[in-house]
């Protein structure tokens, strides 16, 4: 069973040092959103442009991005391929980890940590 732990910091939120398409990105584990959701400024570095206009609410309130599709998210010993995400217009430089990936694992809290387990489809 391969897992990840994760700490939490001082806010209580957990932080992923990954990467899109092999470029190091620091992901937000976020499960109020439903996709990974990647700021602008981080798109552009990474050449990744959005093909449909979506948009959704957020917690600061409504904001239109575009669909587009990671051909590799990674973190830990985890690889994802062909990931849905959301280019969001704001710079920032954290990528919001979405239930679209961490529907993928188990997750588990407890004394502020998070534990990630693979589920095997």
């Amino acid at each position: 069973h391969s897992e990840f732990i994760l700490s939490a910091d001082g806010e209580g939120h957990y932080h992923i040092k990954g990467q899109i398409e092999d470029y190091p990105v620091t992901f937000l584990v976020d499960t109020g959103a439903t996709l990974v959701a990647i700021p602008q400024n981080i798109a552009d570095k990474l050449h990744i442009s959005g093909r449909y206009p979506i948009t959704m609410m957020t917690a600061n309130g409504q904001v239109t991005g575009s669909l587009t599709r990671l051909k590799k998210l990674s973190f830990g010993e985890f690889i994802l391929s062909d990931v849905k995400a959301v280019i969001i217009p704001q710079e920032d430089d954290i990528v919001l980890l979405g239930m679209n990936v961490l529907s993928k694992f188990n997750l588990s809290q407890q004394n502020h940590q998070l534990v990630l387990r693979r589920i095997h489809e």
